[in-house]
C-alpha cells in the first residue's frame, strides 16, 4: 500500500504535482522521482517527465537573471550577499576543474552526480557566473538531469539494482 494509494489522480494532475515538487531548488528531481514512484508506481514515465521539466524550467532564468539576483541580495542583505559569493565561488571550482577537462560534458557531470547541491539551480548559477555559453550549458544541464533522473528511475522501480 502506497502512501496516496486510495486517491486516484490522472496523468495531468500526478504531472503537475511532481513538476511543482522538481521545482523546489535542493529538492528537484532526486526528491520528486522517489516521492512519485513510492505514491504513484505505475506512473514512471508521467514521473520521469514532470521531473525532468520540473527540474529544468528554473535553468534559463537562474542563468539570465544572477546579476539582478546578485543586486537584489546586495540591497536586501550585503551579510548574505558574501556568503552566497563564497558558495558559488565553491561551486565555480568544482564545475570549472570539470569543464576544463572535459568541455559541456562537465557540466553535465556536474549535475548527474548525486550529491546535494549538484542540481540544476546550481548548474545554472555556475555557468552564468563563468560565463558559459547559454546554450551549450543549458543543453549540457539538461543531458545530465535526464541520464541522472533516468537512473533513479531505474534504481526505484528495481530495474538497476545497488
Amino acid at each position: 500500500m502506497t502512501p496516496l494509494s486510495g486517491l486516484e489522480l490522472s496523468s495531468l494532475e500526478i504531472f503537475w504535482r511532481i513538476y511543482s515538487i522538481s521545482l523546489l531548488p535542493i529538492i528537484e528531481w532526486r526528491g520528486s522521482i522517489p516521492f512519485g514512484l513510492i505514491s504513484w508506481p505505475e506512473s514512471w514515465q508521467v514521473i520521469l517527465l514532470g521531473a525532468i521539466l520540473g527540474s529544468f524550467t528554473p535553468f534559463l532564468p537562474l542563468y539570465f537573471g544572477f546579476n539582478k539576483l546578485r543586486a537584489l541580495a546586495l540591497l536586501a542583505h550585503p551579510i548574505l550577499l558574501i556568503k552566497f559569493d563564497q558558495w558559488i565561488a565553491k561551486k565555480q571550482l568544482v564545475v570549472e576543474k570539470h569543464y576544463n577537462a572535459y568541455g559541456y560534458l562537465g557540466l553535465a557531470i556536474f549535475v548527474f552526480i548525486p550529491l546535494p547541491l549538484t542540481g540544476i539551480w546550481s548548474a545554472a548559477l555556475v555557468a552564468s557566473a563563468l560565463k558559459l555559453p547559454w546554450k551549450g550549458s543549458a543543453l549540457s544541464a539538461l543531458i545530465g538531469l535526464s541520464l541522472s533522473a533516468s537512473l533513479i528511475v531505474a534504481i526505484g522501480l528495481g530495474i538497476i539494482a545497488l
